[in-house]
């Protein structure tokens, strides 16, 4: 099954591919989220978006909903229901092709190293959550859901565990494709 995962986005590591969608990464990174931050900190008095964090408790995710105000928790809600699922599968696609093109010559089709691709599609899965958890938290408030805050807190802390995970192996098929790519000239030249 992970194997089918990978041949179907294969085809699809492509440079045109990675290109589009690290501009895509770039906008959201550098324009849309830091806006949304900025504006949400402005309305709770330096308070950031909990999804920011990597854990928090129960009484800090509703002292933050509280501090956002009514307006910062539409706005913490739109962000979370626009932005915050687009740019997870903008991220997932990105890595996980960057992964599958830079181990392409590396390392042979099938190999388990080639699976280090399905980690930024987990750290998707985990930002969804973590967004379906929150905007549940936001939509109830100020009624508490306290089981429910601690869940997405720990799911926020897997998904920073799988985002973290995403960039090593990205780092490392990048690393061995440049190594491999040097070998390769000094063959040539040889």
């Amino acid at each position: 099954m992970l194997d089918g995962i990978l041949e179907r986005l294969r085809p699809r590591a492509t440079q045109r591919n990675i290109l589009l969608l690290l501009a895509v990464f770039l906008v959201i990174n550098a324009g849309l989220l830091p806006m949304f931050g900025a504006r949400l900190e402005a309305l709770s008095g330096g308070i950031g978006p909990l999804d920011l964090r990597a854990a928090y408790t129960a009484t800090e995710a509703y002292a933050a909903l509280a501090a956002f105000g009514q307006e910062g928790r539409l706005l913490y809600l739109l962000m979370l229901v626009t932005v915050d699922v687009i740019y997870p599968a903008v991220s997932a696609a990105f890595f996980s092709l960057t992964i599958l093109y830079c181990l392409e010559p590396v390392l042979p089709g099938g190999h388990v190293w080639q699976r280090a691709a399905l980690l930024p599609w987990l750290n998707m899965l985990a930002d969804w959550a973590e967004n379906a958890g929150l905007s549940v938290l936001v939509l109830n408030y100020p009624h508490r859901l306290d089981g429910l805050a601690t869940f997405t807190s720990t799911v926020t802390t897997i998904k920073w565990i799988f985002a973290f995970s995403a960039m090593a192996a990205t780092a490392a098929a990048l690393v061995a494709f440049l190594v491999q790519r040097v070998r390769a000239r000094r063959a040539g030249s040889a």
